[in-house]
């Protein structure tokens, strides 16, 4: 729910202490540009979005940094309540596009009782689906550029995740339109450019 210890209210509900903060309530969706689909990622996070408030849903503010409620991230898209988590190793690990939904702020004890009905999971389940039909029938696929190779340069394309490995072919150090092919391991990226597939080091790619 992202709303901190020190805001939240003690609230006595059957003989057992609870802690709530009925002030903020709505959706958020959360992105990582650690994530090496970043753009995909956010495409997929901006569809999702469009199609949770087209079905009458708002999302909150509690997250953003002008708020001291919340955990104080930064917009990514203010008018689309998508913020940016790196500190969340599903979102920014994944080797592919990752979006986190977080369907309502459960310690508000209205938004609590709602989030659990039939009713809003239904609508929350409708726009995850149409979602993504609509991100797998766009082209969202994200392309890459070479980064932190000097200009004379170029970056070496290896047969494997491994700089030991022979090199198949190189990418100039102002290469763009590179795709990610399969997955990336922690280091290294199986890639496509031209005629050229291998592996590169993903330090030395930045999404376009």
């Amino acid at each position: 729910d992202g709303v901190r210890d020190e805001y939240l209210k003690p609230w006595l509900y059957k003989g057992e202490e609870h802690f709530f903060f009925d002030d903020s309530k709505g959706f958020s969706l959360h992105v990582s540009p650690r994530n090496i689909k970043y753009q995909e990622s956010l495409s997929f996070a901006r569809i999702l979005a469009d199609e949770l408030i087209r079905s009458g849903l708002h999302f909150t503010s509690v997250h953003e940094p002008s708020n001291p409620v919340g955990a104080r991230v930064p917009f990514v898209d203010p008018m689309r309540g998508i913020y940016r988590r790196d500190r969340l190793v599903v979102l920014s690990k994944t080797e592919m596009p990752a979006v986190l939904l977080e369907a309502g702020v459960i310690v508000n004890r209205d938004e609590e009782l709602v989030v659990s009905t039939p009713a809003y999971q239904g609508i929350i389940a409708t726009a995850i689906t149409e979602a993504v039909t609509k991100f797998c029938e766009s082209d969202q696929i994200a392309t890459y550029k070479v980064v932190n190779v000097p200009p004379n340069d170029a970056l070496s394309v290896r047969s494997g995740p491994n700089a030991d490995l022979s090199i198949v072919g190189t990418i100039p150090s102002n290469g763009r339109g590179i795709r990610i092919v399969d997955a990336c391991s922690e280091e290294w990226c199986q890639v496509e450019y031209l005629s050229i597939r291998g592996w590169v080091n993903r330090r030395f790619l930045s999404s376009e």
